[in-house]
């Protein structure tokens, strides 16, 4: 097969002179819809022969199918895995291999899935012990030639003992259908070109080439020089185009050990997860992006091509170049590439769970053998309600301005915290979310302490109106902070993407200042009396176990 590296090799855009940055942003976005229903968007800027491209995907941790969380997450690990044409050396013969794989992985899946997490750990350290046993005695072992060994141990072990380790005849089973999976495995990685897809990028001079998933998208981006544009969009729409669930459960393996590294072995991960399932009840921003672990262990390579047919389809995706370019060129390119994936004549599901009003505080403590940490969090509506707005320049006055925040000032500088941060939307900006403060309390100061004095700063915006000094200096940072976003390709290039895809325009990204720059100190106060309330508060705070707790709620000592 002739190398798709040597069918990528583009011709040399023709470059005209950059626009001024004078003119305003808004005159210089060029939109382009194609006949399958994509949306592009084109900024030329710069002189400089480079440019940005990213793809956006409305699609994240939100709308992962019931029992199936962290698959958002885990079809963006998979986008980076080739298609027909990249990342293998024989992909007819490739297929097979992958039927079987497959096969026997859902054969795995079910029957591990039957056995009940209270008896994984018994379960577990009898595995753990056999294997040593087996690598004992049989040194130079391939791995499925150890979990082969293991199984038939497991097994023995089953007819001698039957009653002594509860469901050890499923564990045995799924271990046996693990070691022909591992076989099968070793057998696929030869004829896997690892890793061919990104090395495409960085031979062709692509840089920051990566991707992400939240709770409303899942972006990828990368930059290159201006001479390669119609390669960046040759790889991007290929990708989208013809994906292949490659490696699928060694992918899925990494993203569960991204969980228990991220969270179950985190605090402030395991804090916030236990946060975000209090404050929201009903609405999936509950649920974490990377999943709940027992659902990750069951998805299939199935599961993800279904999710990428929903979602993944033109009209839910906006692509978006800033740079250097010609827009003419960009059109013709995007248009014969992008073009090329079928139009899906349907609209990706949307969430339609609304969260109800909360009518009460709600308070969690988690048990963890860490340092005391603090979240505090209200409901609040997203953009574009006006209030949301207010709730910008509130974050810049409690944090966001910096070491002259009020809250630094408060607890940091008075060495009552260590860190304290204010995150004026989380977990999402689709749907309505989260105002959340979070704080670590320095020895041997207390979370009660810290809890108090939160709210001691919330009442004060309520009840003193704020300076008009304070709100023009709030104001002026938040330009400052628009200014930065926008100042190189990359991040323009992401922030009008995202605007597009969560919002269905662009124009938030400059109708944000111009709505923040209306806010009054009247509003500030409005804004802090209707939402600062303790019925509409979300407490959670982490605690060593069996430690005391005094003061104001749940303390860690």
């Amino acid at each position: 097969m002739v190398r798709i590296v040597f069918l990528l090799i583009c011709a040399t855009c023709v470059l005209s002179p950059a626009p001024s940055y004078a003119q305003p942003l808004e005159e210089r976005v060029v939109e382009h819809t194609l006949d399958n229903g994509m949306k592009f968007l084109f900024v030329k800027r710069g002189t400089a022969p480079v440019f940005s491209g990213v793809v956006i995907v409305r699609v994240g941790g939100v709308d992962d199918p019931q029992g199936q969380s962290g698959l958002a997450h885990l079809f963006e690990h998979m986008a980076f895995k080739g298609t027909p044409r990249i990342g293998t050396v024989d992909f007819s013969a490739e297929q097979g291999i992958m039927r079987h794989i497959d096969s026997v992985a859902v054969l795995y899946t079910q029957t591990l899935a039957t056995v009940p997490l209270a008896h994984r750990g018994i379960l577990e350290a009898l595995e753990r012990r056999t294997t040593r046993e087996v690598v004992v005695a049989n040194p130079g072992l391939e791995d499925y030639e150890i979990t082969r060994a293991l199984a038939d141990a497991l097994a023995e072990t089953l007819r001698t003992a039957p009653l002594r380790y509860p469901s050890l005849p499923a564990f045995a089973r799924a271990k046996g259908y693990l070691a022909d999976l591992q076989r099968y495995t070793a057998i696929h990685r030869t004829f896997i070109v690892k890793d061919e897809f990104s090395r495409i990028i960085d031979r062709n001079g692509g840089v920051d080439n990566n991707a992400g998933t939240g709770k409303d998208y899942t972006i990828y981006y990368e930059s290159f020089p201006a001479n390669r544009l119609e390669l960046w969009a040759l790889l991007e729409s290929e990708r989208f185009m013809n994906p292949v669930m490659r490696e699928f459960y060694s992918e899925r393996d990494v993203v569960a050990e991204e969980r228990r590294m991220r969270t179950d072995d985190d605090p402030e991960g395991k804090l916030y997860e236990q946060f975000m399932a209090t404050a929201m009840q009903a609405h999936p921003y509950r649920v974490p992006i990377v999943g709940w672990m027992s659902e990750v262990e069951k998805v299939t390579a199935q599961d993800a091509a279904a999710f990428r047919e929903a979602y993944y389809i033109p009209d839910n995706t906006v692509g978006v170049i800033v740079g250097n370019i010609s827009i003419d060129s960009a059109k013709a390119f995007v248009d014969k590439y992008f073009g090329r994936i079928p139009s899906a004549n349907r609209r990706a599901p949307e969430v339609r769970t609304v969260e109800p009003p909360q009518t009460g505080e709600r308070r969690i403590s988690v048990d963890f053998d860490a340092e005391p940490q603090l979240m505090v969090g209200y409901h609040k509506p997203n953009y574009p309600d006006p209030d949301a707005y207010v709730f910008s320049v509130i974050a810049n006055i409690l944090r966001d301005s910096g070491n002259s925040s009020r809250l630094y000032r408060r607890l940091v500088q008075t060495g009552i915290a260590s860190d304290v941060a204010v995150y004026e939307e989380l977990p999402g900006q689709r749907y309505p979310n989260l105002f959340v403060l979070h704080a670590s309390p320095a020895s041997p100061h207390t979370t009660g302490e810290v809890e108090n004095i939160l709210y001691s700063e919330l009442d004060s915006l309520a009840r003193v109106p704020v300076s008009e000094a304070e709100l023009t200096k709030c104001k002026n940072q938040l330009e400052a902070s628009y200014i930065r976003e926008i100042s190189d390709n990359n991040s323009l290039a992401q922030a009008l993407a995202r605007a597009q895809a969560i919002h269905g325009d662009w124009r938030v990204v400059t109708t944000h200042r111009a709505n923040v720059s209306k806010v009054t100190a009247d509003d500030v106060m409005r804004v802090a009396r209707l939402y600062f309330r303790p019925q509409n508060r979300t407490v959670a705070a982490i605690m060593r176990e069996n430690v005391q707790n005094n003061g104001h709620g749940r303390e860690d000592q």
